[in-house]
């Protein structure tokens, strides 16, 4: 999909609502945070953040999650305490080897405490996922499931995933 399309759809969807775009791409200065300045600068009463400015340690699989909450001691509550009441979450991430960067895929796994306790800490909640990259939009299945996953398990609502060239992103 072309950037122009994406954000001529999307404006009128999430606009005058609470919206968070993620930039979960490691990178200081790539196109998904490129991408999350057009969305905070075209989208009133939105904001973006940087995922790899939060620390999110990996899930260790220990399963103490079963029982409780996470036993980490990280951000990873501080990122769900500000996702908690938005209206709009839109995921902007790059195409690592056919899948989302370890930052993401970290705070995916780590929704596994929510996952194991049925609890959706997210209410009346939207979400978007954009996938950018190089090469073809076949990545974008692969990728999203993740995502789609994580949204559920928070309680967020997906309403759709796109994939754009890297080079539309100037």
């Amino acid at each position: 999909m072309k950037l122009e399309e994406f954000l001529e759809e999307i404006s009128p969807l999430i606009s005058d609502k609470d919206t968070l775009a993620v930039n979960a791409s490691p990178r200081e200065a790539g196109s998904c945070r490129k991408m999350a300045a057009l969305i905070n600068k075209d989208i009133p009463g939105s904001s973006a953040v940087n995922l790899k400015d939060f620390d999110i340690k990996p899930c260790t699989g220990c399963l103490k999650c079963a029982a409780g909450d996470c036993v980490q001691s990280d951000d990873f509550g501080k990122f769900i305490n500000l996702i908690s009441n938005r209206q709009v979450l839109i995921i902007i991430s790059p195409v690592f080897f056919t899948a989302v960067p370890a930052q993401l895929k970290a705070l995916i796994d780590r929704c596994q405490a929510y996952w194991s306790n049925n609890i959706k800490p997210v209410k009346n909640c939207d979400g978007y996922f954009v996938l950018i990259g190089e090469q073809s939009k076949d990545y974008l299945d692969c990728a999203s499931r993740p995502v789609r996953a994580c949204f559920n398990t928070l309680g967020v609502t997906h309403r759709g995933s796109y994939y754009i060239l890297n080079n539309e992103i100037s």
